[in-house]
């Protein structure tokens, strides 16, 4: 059975002592007889506070279906919540307004290119806001913030209205659009950023600007600089320039007064680049690298010069202007036995086996073999073929020994491929000007001469018993050559040549006789062409 609990009357009264109600206003707290009039519900006390419902989770019923306007404290995140458009949103309780003071100085400070501000190549930008860092807000992030802005009681913010409108008036150079802020580009009548041409622009038109009328320009100029009284400012025709003495280096040059270094002075490489690529090093131990600094590991080159993959022929061009001889020098200091100087060209498998190589030896040199000795030039191959060659049409090509006057002409080689050996205008395969030997047991001769001519005499009668002399001519022949003489065509039957001989410069004497032949032993020599080749000794 159910117990029911009854108040007296006098109970209720004292319990109803403290809530004092006028008409549909109610008041709880202290002076419950004063009643705000706007108010439907007011609570005062000085040292009390209202306790909200406090709730756990707001996804049970009847949460989920409560009326806008509701409010509790979630204890989930200790937030404050108001029922708004059928969901729950957080509040905030309060703004610092003091950060708002100075708002004009603290925008300017954040100009100095720090997030969010940024600052690149002359352009001024906002960056985007993150968890982490501080920008402008997205779209999205507008939209979110807009829904946790409705939230917010901004009638404790002493004008607030007026404050936000005037930093999104839309006005250049901030902009506001779809919930994004930005900052506009400069232009001739609006501020804004600058772009990177904008730049180049300005920086142009500084050229011409009249600095005598700016108070210590170029004091302040120095400190720009950041090199102290190496700069130098000319008021007269606005130049500024670097004197030099306090150190660094200007594009234009340098003057100096003494010798100025350029490099490292720690163990490190110094390269060179162009379009953000190494073209040249210098390595810490003094090798220079064009193109390559990967140095062989065994014999590190003072100077390497790698073309990579090119369509280009030239590796290494040199050129001058002089008169006289322009060459490029080679010099092994070393004279000891075993120095020498080479010029080295390997194919692509040749690093140890084919080459051609062109050198001389050390004075000192001490090598036995045929490119050995002291002061030996040499030129030699290990490849293939071997070939030296003057591929210009009609040109000779001539060795010369002894000095480089015409006279010093050993051999010739001319453009049809006759061979002259002391003879510079050869007309044979091999055409020797001097004297000279064949084979290891031949004996040096001067000439050899093939020539011809013809003997006729149809009178004198050649018997067994008188023979026929008969001189000819015969140019370049000397006494005591050696003679071959033969006929074109056979001798009268029964004649023979006794003998020839050089009987004086250009002269041949040959003797026919007969051997019975002919009548009464008679025999005529007729007309005769006869071949002739003579040995001069």
């Amino acid at each position: 059975m159910k117990s029911i609990l009854h108040f007296p009357p006098l109970a209720v009264s004292i319990l109803l002592f403290p809530l004092f109600s006028v008409g549909q206003q109610l008041k709880l707290g202290s002076t419950p007889s004063i009643i705000n009039k706007a108010s439907v519900l007011e609570l005062e006390s000085k040292n009390q506070g209202l306790l909200l419902t406090r709730i756990t989770d707001t996804t049970v019923a009847p949460l989920t279906t409560a009326q806008d306007g509701t409010v509790l404290f979630y204890k989930g995140d200790n937030s404050l919540r108001v029922r708004s458009a059928g969901s729950w949103k957080k509040t905030l309780f309060a703004v610092d307004t003091i950060d708002i003071a100075n708002f004009s100085v603290k925008v300017r400070s954040l100009f100095s290119g720090t997030a969010p501000i940024t600052y690149s190549n002359g352009v001024i930008g906002i960056s985007q806001a993150s968890a982490t860092t501080n920008g402008y807000l997205s779209s999205t992030d507008w939209n979110t913030f807009n829904n946790k802005l409705s939230t917010i009681d901004t009638t404790n913010i002493a004008n607030f209205s007026v404050k936000v409108r005037s930093l999104f008036s839309g006005t250049a150079p901030i902009t506001y659009s779809n919930g994004v802020i930005g900052i506009s580009q400069a232009s001739a009548t609006t501020n804004g950023y600058l772009s990177s041409t904008d730049w180049n622009t300005f920086n142009n038109k500084l050229s011409t600007i009249d600095t005598t009328n700016i108070a210590n320009f170029y004091l302040k100029v120095r400190s720009l600089f950041s090199a102290g009284s190496g700069i130098t400012y000319d008021k007269v025709n606005g130049t500024i320039s670097f004197s030099g003495s306090a150190g660094g280096w200007l594009l234009g040059g340098n003057g100096v007064a003494a010798v100025q270094n350029l490099g490292t002075t720690t163990n490190f490489d110094l390269p060179f680049i162009t379009n953000n690529t190494e073209r040249m090093r210098i390595n810490a131990t003094g090798s220079v690298g064009i193109g390559s600094s990967a140095f062989n590991a065994t014999n590190p080159e003072r100077l390497l010069v790698d073309g990579g993959t090119s369509t280009s022929t030239n590796l290494i061009r040199g050129q001058g202007t002089v008169n006289g001889s322009l060459q490029m020098g080679i010099t092994n200091l070393h004279g000891g036995p075993n120095a020498s100087v080479d010029v080295v060209a390997s194919a692509n498998n040749g690093s140890g086996s084919n080459f051609i190589d062109m050198g001389i030896t050390s004075a000192g040199n001490g090598n036995g073999t045929v490119i050995g000795g002291g002061n030996t030039a040499y030129l030699y191959a290990t490849g293939n073929n071997f070939v030296i060659c003057n591929s210009t049409a009609n040109k000779n090509m001539m060795f010369i020994t002894g000095g480089t006057s015409s006279a010093n002409e050993a051999m010739r080689i001319d453009g049809t491929g006759n061979v002259g050996i002391a003879n510079t205008a050869p007309s044979a395969k091999l055409d020797v000007g001097g004297n000279f030997k064949l084979g290891a047991a031949g004996t040096v001769v001067s000439s050899m001469i093939k020539s011809s001519f013809s003997l006729s005499d149809g009178t004198t009668n050649i018997t067994t018993t008188s023979s026929l002399t008969k001189t000819a001519t015969v140019t370049g022949a000397n006494v005591n050559a050696s003679v071959i003489v033969n006929p074109r065509t056979a001798l009268p039957q029964g004649l023979a040549i006794a003998y020839s001989f050089i009987s004086a410069v250009n002269t041949i004497t040959i003797n026919f006789i007969n051997t019975g032949a002919g009548a009464g032993g008679n025999q005529k020599l007729g007309t005769v062409t006869f071949d002739i080749t003579v040995i001069n000794p």
